[in-house]
């Protein structure tokens, strides 16, 4: 973990290019939450057979309705309000505020309608099959977008990375130059070997999913709950009781994958050696007609890693 997190240490030189690659992040994530929202009209304009200026005039009316209502139920409890006692007044003036809430929402509610009302008149057909049509193309467009900043995405953080395991593998090695016999004997040329290949790739990797994962996709799930909040909060909160459940599961997996990490790089060390002596002494082992043992060996070595 502390080679790691020196890697990342590192990486941060690099900020430029992860810059850029969180910002195209950050254009991923828009993307999807907008992919998610255009699926809603196309949704309702699909099983109800409605355009959209239709479904948006009965939420206009609707918000209306329940704005209307609302108020008249305050002007009724502002009148019980005047002539209630002291002790009952309390009350009433809490279920006021309650109200007012109510209110506030529904007035909230009829803005966005009219908003959403103007812009589906002057951007939408007005006919569901071609208001689908005029969705989807939007939906393919995004989708083309969408992959397009994860592949400009990938790119920098690969360059980002592979810019991280040069400079390790040059450290290394120039380490090794400068070690003494003893110290060098100690390591052994597969030790070094395998510092410079199979750590290093290691570290190359974990630098790529910190990079790309770790931002790109908290950015996607919250985007997307944003959106399926606005759709559905009730249905949104019931499918989010299985969070913990999911978190406690890759928590225990990743702390299994370190463990696994630690072991295959012990198994490497012996895979660099075997690889090493054996192709160094490659007229020895042919004179001595152990290409059999020195084949088993091989295989059980890589079986083991």
């Amino acid at each position: 973990m502390k080679y790691f997190l020196q890697a990342v240490k590192e990486a941060g030189r690099h900020w430029p290019p992860l810059v850029a690659a969180f910002c195209c992040s950050l254009c991923v994530a828009a993307l999807w939450s907008a992919n998610i929202a255009a699926l809603f009209p196309i949704i309702e304009t699909t099983l109800s057979g409605k355009s959209p200026q239709q479904w948006n005039l009965e939420q206009l009316v609707n918000a209306e309705q329940s704005l209307a209502e609302h108020r008249a139920e305050l002007a009724k409890l502002e009148a019980k309000i005047a002539n209630a006692p002291d002790d009952e007044r309390q009350q009433l003036t809490l279920e006021s505020g309650a109200i007012q809430a109510k209110i506030d929402v529904a007035q909230a509610a009829m803005a966005s309608a009219v908003w959403t009302r103007d812009c589906v008149t002057k951007w939408l057909p007005n006919q569901p099959f071609q208001t689908v049509l005029a969705v989807v193309c939007l939906v393919l467009i995004g989708t083309t977008l969408r992959v397009s900043f994860m592949l400009c995405n990938a790119v920098l953080v690969a360059w980002v990375s592979q810019s991280v395991a040069r400079d390790i593998r040059g450290r290394v090695f120039s380490k090794a130059l400068d070690l003494d016999a003893r110290n060098f004997d100690a390591y052994g040329i597969s030790g070094i070997q395998a510092q410079i290949t199979h750590t290093t790739e290691l570290l190359t990797n974990g630098i790529t999913s910190f990079f790309s994962g770790a931002v790109t996709e908290p950015l996607r799930i919250i985007s997307c709950l944003f959106v399926a909040m606005c759709i559905s909060w009730r249905l949104t909160l019931a499918s989010l009781i299985f969070a913990p459940i999911a978190a406690f599961l890759v928590m225990g997996l990743n702390r299994r994958v370190r463990a696994l990490a630690t072991r295959i790089l012990d198994r490497s060390l012996t895979f660099h050696h075997i690889a090493l002596d054996v192709l160094g002494a490659h007229q020895v082992v042919q004179s001595n007609l152990m290409e059999d043992f020195e084949r088993a060996r091989f295989n059980e070595a890589t079986g083991e890693m």
